[in-house]
C-alpha cells in the first residue's frame, strides 16, 4: 500500500451489511501519524459520519478534495469528525458484493487537500476487492472453526448419549445388492439373517460423547 498514489492514511473496514456496522479494520498510516482505525467502534460511521454512511449504502464513492468545504452544512456530525481529526480531504470507496456492502477503502490526509484522479480511484477500488476478499475469506474460515468447535463442545458436553457413525461402507453393500437384482431389502434380510447381522456389523463408531463413554464404562474415542 505504500506503493499506491501516495495518502497519508490508507484503512479498510470490514462491514455488517445487515447493520453497516464494522466488524474489523485495518490501517495504514505514514510515519509519525497517530492510528486510531483499530478502536473504531462498530457504529463508527452510523453515529460520526451519517452522511457519508447515506452515500456509501447507495454504492456511491464519497470524494472530499477538502473536506470541510465539500460537505453538505446540515452534515454536522461529519463536519465535526473533520474538525475534530483535522482532516483535510478524504475518499472513501464502498466494497458492495452481491448487492451488499461489505466494506469500506479510504484515503485521507491531514496536512494537504487533494483531489483523486480517476486512475487513483480505479487502482484503490481494485487494492480495495482483493484486500477485502482475503478479509472475508479470513473471517468466513474463523467463523467455520469456531462454529465447529461449539459444535463439537455441545457434541461432548451434551447430557445425552451421542454417536457419531459410519455408513458408507453398508452403503456401498446395499447398492451392490440393488444392482445384483435385490429389488426388497426387508425380504432379503428375511430370508437371509445371517446377512443382516453381517451388514450391521459395517457400521463403524467414529466417535461418542462423555455420555455414553460413562454408560459403556470406558474412554471416549477421538
Amino acid at each position: 500500500l505504500a506503493q499506491l498514489p501516495g495518502d497519508e492514511r490508507i484503512h479498510i473496514n470490514l462491514m455488517d451489511p445487515g447493520t453497516n456496522q464494522i466488524v474489523s479494520a485495518m490501517e495504514w498510516v505514514k510515519e509519525g501519524l497517530l492510528k486510531f482505525g483499530r478502536t473504531l467502534p462498530p457504529d463508527f460511521y452510523n453515529r460520526r459520519l451519517p452522511w457519508v454512511m447515506s452515500i456509501l449504502a447507495r454504492d456511491e464513492i464519497v470524494h472530499l478534495p477538502d473536506c470541510l468545504r465539500d460537505t453538505p452544512p446540515d452534515a454536522v456530525h461529519d463536519i465535526e469528525w473533520w474538525q475534530e481529526k483535522g482532516r483535510k480531504s478524504s475518499l472513501l470507496i464502498p466494497i458492495v458484493i452481491n448487492n451488499q456492502l461489505k466494506g469500506v477503502f479510504g484515503c485521507h490526509n491531514d496536512t494537504i487537500n487533494k483531489t483523486w484522479d480517476a486512475a487513483d480511484i480505479r487502482i484503490y477500488q481494485l487494492v480495495g476487492e482483493i484486500i477485502l476478499g482475503v478479509l472475508l475469506r479470513i473471517h468466513t474460515e474463523q467463523d467455520l472453526k469456531e462454529g465447529e468447535q461449539r459444535f463439537r463442545q455441545l457434541f461432548e458436553d451434551s447430557p445425552m448419549t451421542m454417536w457419531e457413525q459410519d455408513f458408507s461402507e453398508l452403503k456401498r453393500h446395499l447398492d451392490g445388492l440393488q444392482r445384483e437384482g435385490v429389488s426388497n431389502i426387508r425380504e432379503y434380510f428375511e430370508s437371509y439373517p445371517k446377512e443382516a447381522q453381517r451388514c450391521m456389523g459395517m457400521i463403524k463408531s467414529v466417535r461418542y460423547n462423555r455420555s455414553v463413554a460413562e454408560l459403556l464404562h470406558t474412554k471416549k474415542i477421538e
